[in-house]
This record gives structure tokens, sequence and C-alpha cells, in this order.
């Protein structure tokens, strides 16, 4: 008798660690697995009205984006904005504003894309006027301060119009350049 349990010892204990373990996959795909995984599929936080201001060393603002709506989902790791705007602060020069209709921001910030009606406005200055610059698209690295499109876009300073097929800016040098299929027209200002 001894013999006959300690052989049966082994299969017991393999069939004790079968029903444990199918009775802990059911347990995990009942009260969280499944349910868990379809709830994520919303945004995990939504902030109204919100405001995220980026510090240079000295103190000052780099950039501020605000949006009347963000979302954030954690699947994915990126935060959908509504209404975004963008400043972009510069020493000695006006800031850079993009406004669109909606946006998505990378989980660490590094990138902002704005979409549908995008428009970039930078004040007058140094006898200069004001800049326009209008898309369907924008990729942002507000670190980097620089800003790119694929798209078609039009500039426009005082009377003068610019238009082309993708954009690369930079805002520190305040350089823009056109990548192709590039039209204008030049009007002095009076």
């Amino acid at each position: 008798m001894r013999r006959s349990a300690s052989a049966l010892f082994p299969i017991a204990l393999m069939l004790s660690l079968s029903a444990l373990t199918y009775w802990l996959d059911l347990t995990v795909n009942e009260s969280g697995g499944v349910r868990e995984r379809q709830a994520s599929a919303g945004p995990d936080f939504i902030i109204d009205d919100f405001r995220v201001t980026r510090l240079n060393q000295a103190g000052h603002a780099d950039y501020v984006l605000t949006a009347k709506r963000m979302e954030h989902f954690r699947d994915d790791d990126l935060t959908r904005v509504a209404s975004p705007s963008l400043v972009h602060y510069a020493p000695d020069a006006p800031p850079v504003r993009v406004d669109a209709q909606r946006g998505v921001v990378t989980g660490n910030g590094d990138v902002t894309e704005f979409y549908d009606n995008v428009m970039v406005s930078r004040g007058a200055a140094g006898g200069e006027p004001a800049l326009l610059v209008s898309t369907d698209y924008l990729k942002v690295l507000p670190d980097a301060a620089t800003a790119s499109t694929d798209h078609e876009v039009t500039i426009t300073q005082g009377r003068s119009v610019l238009s082309g097929k993708g954009l690369e800016y930079d805002n520190r040098t305040r350089v823009f350049h056109l990548l192709g299929q590039v039209r204008g027209r030049f009007q002095r200002e009076r």
C-alpha cells in the first residue's frame, strides 16, 4: 500500500497544479484581462482647459502648450488634444504660435502633431510684417524648436504669398525651407 501511495503522489501533485493553473487563468481573465483591455481602449484620464509651460534654465517660458481638452491613452502612451495652441518663445524675437483643431502629443512630449486648419503666426518685428503659415498638418519638435510637414503650405507675409508642398522650419534661426512645387508672389509694403 505504501508503494502505490508514493507512486500516486506525483500524479496527484501534477493534477493539483493543473487545477490551480486553470483556476488562476479563469480568475485573471474574468476579473481583469479582457475587461481591462476593453476599458483601456478609452482614455485613462481627461483634463479640460489645460496648460503646460516648459521653462528654460533661466526660468523663463520656453514654450506653452494649451488645449480645451486633453485625453491620455495608456495603451499607446499618446495624448490627444482638442483645439491645441503652442506658443514658442525666443529671445529678442516675437513669439511663434501654432493653432489647430486637434493634435497628438507623444508620451514624453518630444513630438506634437497638429491636424486640421493648422495656423502658424509670428508677429511683426524689425520692420517686417507679421507672418502667417497655413497647412492641414504640422509636426513640431518643441525642445528642438523645429517644425515640418509634407503637406501643402501657404506662407503669407504682408502682401506677399508663397506656397509649396512640404516645409521645414527652425524657430531659432527663423528660416523656412519649402520642399517642392514652390510658387510665390512678392509685393513690397508701402
